[in-house]
């Protein structure tokens, strides 16, 4: 099967975009992508099929004109104004535990809600594929059942906890 008939984009780092004011519209991009991904418009701008576009950067390298071709920001990151809310998330829903270590005893310091750990995974760019182009429910279920399987480990039961939760919207107190 052919690239260009699969959304490839999805695999994407770097997301490489043409600044126009500076294009000479020599369509060196457009012969050296080799993705096919990167088609002319009527004027002979180049235009970059983004669900394809692996992010490769060869467009940037065969570009004559500096700063014609820019790379962009990283794809598969978070955006910086939300970095404190997936920290958040990610004790909140048990798939990162705080603990600390006192007079040589590991305990944990926080008793998360136990959401589901698709409000973590989910707004954040890295984690797309398991939402599209289809939703890979197994996984997810998968990761979830890691998740509360580490925290019946350590005494809790997480249905329990999202029970409490949900019923009141605060995290449950359970006994240590």
């Amino acid at each position: 099967m052919n690239m260009a008939e699969r959304h490839t984009g999805n695999w994407r780092i770097f997301r490489p975009w043409i600044e126009r004011a500076l294009c000479a519209r020599c369509n060196l991009c457009f012969l050296a992508c080799p993705e096919g991904c990167i088609r002319l418009e009527e004027k002979g701008y180049p235009l970059i099929d983004y669900l394809y576009c692996k992010g490769c950067l060869i467009c940037e390298e065969v570009c004559p004109r500096v700063g014609a071709v820019l790379k962009g920001r990283e794809e598969n990151g978070l955006e910086p104004e939300l970095s404190f809310e997936a920290g958040r998330l990610a004790v909140e829903t048990g798939i990162w535990p705080l603990k600390e270590a006192i007079r040589g005893k590991v305990e944990h310091t926080h008793r998360p809600k136990l959401l589901p750990v698709e409000e973590y995974l989910s707004p954040q760019r890295r984690f797309r594929h398991l939402f599209l182009p289809a939703r890979q429910n197994d996984v997810i279920e998968e990761i979830q059942a890691e998740v509360d399987a580490y925290w019946k480990q350590a005494g809790f039961d997480p249905q329990a906890v999202r029970e409490k939760t949900s019923s009141n919207g605060h995290p449950s107190r359970i006994p240590a």
